[in-house]
């Protein structure tokens, strides 16, 4: 599992193995186009990670508080991302007829 992050939080070295940071330029240095071209890279993969959060937020679920047993959370979180998942689909026009058979 790749996690994403970023430079305000202070963690030590050896969660960052799996880790992807942003690269940040180094004082009195002009940032080089491989780090521009990463940074590139990484934020059009956070953004699709980010936008699906923020559907997951609008069933309630995982914007405050959860509000039940903490051993279904793993469950809830399964079934909130399918029903994300397949309303995604949904909108960008997937065939059900494949998809159920």
């Amino acid at each position: 599992m790749i996690s994403f992050g970023n430079h305000s939080y202070e963690i030590p070295l050896e969660f960052h193995i799996k880790s992807k940071i942003p690269r940040k330029k180094q004082r009195g240095k002009e940032r080089t186009m491989e780090d521009k071209k990463f940074n590139k890279m990484l934020s059009r993969e956070r953004v699709v990670v980010e936008h699906a959060i923020g559907k997951m937020k609008k069933f309630g679920f995982m914007g405050g508080t959860f509000r039940n047993q903490l051993n279904r959370y793993d469950d809830m979180t399964s079934i909130v991302g399918g029903l994300v998942n397949f309303r995604t689909m949904l909108n960008e026009g997937f065939d059900l007829g494949e998809f159920i058979g």
